[in-house]
C-alpha cells in the first residue's frame, strides 16, 4: 500500500529482505497504537512496469498485515515524485513512471511484488489461501471472481 502518512517503508515479511540487521524497537501506527519492530534492511521489488526498485531502511514489523511504501521516503530519491490523480498513484523518477497503483476504498495499492516472491512463484503454485494471508486484503470469493474474469493467455 502506498501510504502518504508513513514515515518509513514497512514489511511484515522477513523473507523479502536482501540485507537485514536485527534491531528491536517500536513503531507507532496511524491509529496511535505501537507494534514491535524486529529489524531493518533493504527490499527489492519489481513493478508491473518492469522496473526493479530497491527500498532502503525498510522496517521489519511482523505484526502488520501488509507492506507499506512511504511517500515521504519515495520523495527523498533524487528526481522522485508521487502523483495522485484519477484514482491512481504513480511513482516517478526524473519524470518516468516506475510504478503505479490503483485506488480501492481510499487506499492505493501498488502493482508490484518483492523479488523473493517472484522467484518463489516461478517454482511453486501458490494457493488463494496463501495469497490472502500474505496480503490480507481481498476475500476468497473476490479473489476467485478476479481469477475467473482474467483473460486467458494465448496457448492456454
Amino acid at each position: 500500500m502506498i501510504d502518504s502518512g508513513a514515515t518509513h517503508h514497512i514489511t511484515p515479511h522477513a523473507s523479502g529482505f536482501k540485507d537485514y540487521t536485527k534491531i528491536k524497537g517500536a513503531v507507532r501506527l496511524g491509529d496511535k497504537s505501537e507494534v514491535a519492530q524486529e529489524g531493518i534492511g533493504s527490499v527489492t521489488i519489481k513493478s508491473s512496469e518492469g522496473y526493479t526498485i530497491t527500498l532502503s531502511n525498510v522496517l521489519h514489523v511482523p505484526s502488520v498485515n501488509m507492506r507499506f511504501i512511504a511517500v515521504k521516503r519515495a520523495l527523498e530519491i533524487k528526481g522522485g515524485e508521487v502523483l495522485f490523480a484519477k484514482g491512481r498513484a504513480k511513482i516517478l523518477i526524473r519524470g518516468k513512471i516506475i510504478a503505479s497503483s490503483i485506488r480501492d476504498h481510499q487506499l492505493y495499492w501498488l502493482n508490484a511484488a518483492p523479488i523473493s516472491d517472484l522467484n518463489h512463484a516461478k517454482s511453486v503454485s501458490t494457493s488463494l489461501q496463501i495469497w490472502h494471508q500474505r496480503h490480507g486484503t481481498m476475500s476468497h470469493s473476490a479473489l476467485r471472481g478476479a481469477q475467473s474474469k482474467s483473460p486467458e493467455r494465448p496457448g492456454h
